[in-house]
């Protein structure tokens, strides 16, 4: 309860705040990519969009939100679908961006990056937000690059 209290206030139900923190996600991130995408490379161009706009939605309050996403088997099933949702998401709009890519690289693009945003995500809550959030994704974006 002490999460509803102090996080979700506003709204009727733990839900409810949930919802309205993911409405405006993938919307911020389709416009992120559009401004970042001319003279970039898919990837390129989504971390550095995702650099771009986590330090608006990593907060104080995300690492409240977290926990309360992690505190039911409902909310952390909504979190995930939340990640697929914003994985189709991005390759709509890598896919009006980059029309000529073939469809398998714009997939894997999508796929990859937001992978590289729940470790780089993760990193950071998991050192208490200790060091900037930008930090963490760029860690994971070059792990990747390692990784292929």
């Amino acid at each position: 309860e002490r999460s509803r209290r102090t996080f979700c206030p506003h709204f009727r139900a733990k839900e409810d705040g949930v919802r309205a923190w993911q409405d405006g996600a993938e919307a911020a991130l389709k416009e992120a990519v559009t401004a970042t995408a001319i003279g970039r490379e898919p990837l390129e161009a989504v971390q550095a969009a995702m650099k771009m706009l986590a330090p608006l939605f990593v907060t104080h309050n995300f690492l409240e939100l977290d926990r309360l996403m992690q505190s039911t088997e409902t909310l952390k099933a909504k979190k995930e679908r939340h990640f697929e949702h914003q994985t189709e998401c991005l390759f709509e709009t890598l896919t009006a961006l980059w029309p000529g890519t073939p469809r398998s690289e714009r997939k894997i693009v999508a796929m990859v990056s937001i992978g590289c945003l729940k470790i780089g995500v993760g990193t950071w809550m998991e050192e208490g937000g200790t060091r900037p959030v930008t930090e963490c994704l760029d860690e994971a974006f070059t792990a990747l690059r390692h990784a292929i």
